[in-house]
């Protein structure tokens, strides 16, 4: 798929400097410095394609990456904004999209731009060329993956745990918004293991933290043999807040760390 794939964009004119599994880097030839373009839309519709049909794809993904590179009109770019969930620490390479941490660095928050099967991470220099702050870019992306998620029905697990993988690449994102599915819950005990999954354990007392443990358990195994991983941490979303909940083993079983967030929404749990 690769070669393929480079072959074209290079026949239309980009420089490609960089591929991995999950992205590629690309510019356009004297047009200053190279935009990050995912691969895992691609690679789903690669993998869904016939052979007679795949030169077709690659013709369309590279027709979208023309618009998404040329693109300056942040009225038109604004609609495909959406939040993305990176893995923490930072990526100082020069061509590292935009990013910032959240949850103590535990993640990072990215913008991406998506033009069908492109998904183009926005650039530091992006903001600039539209005339756009980080807090509207961020803000029109939240609103964009609001709108996306209206028809979005969790599954409920026998266990009380709810699971958000609906295939669309954005469920690790909605931990961002996890809380509209939530209004009534005080907090929530929430896992992202994968970009395409979004476990969530809603507390209701005691009963709650073994249950977020074992499933903590269960997302290393998964992280471990998912090509889009983004975090191995349990994260407690409360009072507009996310941070990070340790897991730890004693006597032979997992527990969760009674950090001064959860101890304080426990308590307020029984005060009830």
């Amino acid at each position: 798929m690769e070669f393929d794939l480079i072959r074209s964009l290079v026949a239309a004119g980009f420089r490609v400097e960089d591929v991995t599994p999950d992205q590629i880097n690309v510019s356009t030839y004297g047009n200053g410095p190279s935009s990050v373009l995912g691969l895992s839309n691609f690679r789903r519709i690669w993998s869904q394609t016939t052979e007679v049909d795949r030169q077709s794809k690659i013709d369309t993904f590279v027709s979208q990456a023309q618009e998404a590179l040329k693109s300056t009109d942040d009225r038109v770019v604004s609609d495909r904004f959406v939040p993305r969930l990176l893995p923490g620490g930072r990526d100082r390479s020069m061509s590292a999209p935009w990013s910032e941490p959240i949850a103590e660095d535990a993640l990072r928050l990215a913008i991406a731009v998506v033009y069908g099967s492109v998904v183009r991470f926005i650039q530091p220099m992006d903001f600039v060329q539209w005339s756009l702050s980080v807090k509207e870019v961020k803000r029109r992306a939240r609103d964009n993956l609001i709108e996306q998620s209206r028809c979005i029905q969790p599954h409920q697990r026998q266990d009380g745990s709810v699971w958000f993988c609906s295939g669309d690449t954005l469920d690790a994102a909605r931990l961002l918004i996890v809380h509209r599915w939530f209004e009534n819950v005080a907090g929530l005990l929430t896992m992202v293991p994968t970009r395409d999954c979004l476990w969530v354990v809603p507390i209701s007392g005691p009963d709650s933290l073994p249950l977020a443990a074992s499933l903590w358990a269960e997302s290393r195994l998964m992280i471990q043999t998912s090509p889009y991983p983004v975090s191995s941490q349990v994260f407690l979303s409360a009072e507009g807040a996310l941070s990070v909940i340790p897991v730890r083993q004693r006597d032979g079983h997992l527990q969760l760390q009674q950090t001064k967030a959860l101890q304080c929404l426990m308590k307020s749990i029984e005060n009830r």
